[in-house]
């Protein structure tokens, strides 16, 4: 399980997405993945074509800076559950990918 906190940029753009919420997942690909599901577009925000987060997304799991196959260390599934925060690089341009509708 993974509790997982998205940046504020996000929600108008995706109706009903929480910043927060709790995900069953082994991998940021995995949380991705869910989120995919839930509201079709957001890993179009998130990643590049291919298994590869956009330049200015930056993923921590437990603080630490993640890739998209990051699974071990940290892992996702612990006990307590892990924290995966998404957020934009803070050099990150105005007119991003995630302020565009």
């Amino acid at each position: 399980m993974a509790d997982v906190r998205l940046p504020s940029t996000l929600a108008p753009l995706f109706p009903g997405l929480p910043r927060r919420l709790d995900v069953q997942a082994a991998t940021v690909s995995d949380v991705i993945d869910h989120l995919e599901r839930e509201w079709p577009g957001i890993r179009d925000r998130l990643c590049e074509p291919g298994p590869t987060l956009r330049r200015h997304i930056h993923v921590y799991v437990n603080s630490e800076r993640a890739k998209i196959d990051t699974q071990s260390p940290p892992p996702l599934c612990t006990t307590p559950p892990a924290s995966l925060k998404i957020q934009r690089a803070a050099a990150s341009p105005s007119a991003d990918i995630l302020d565009q509708a």
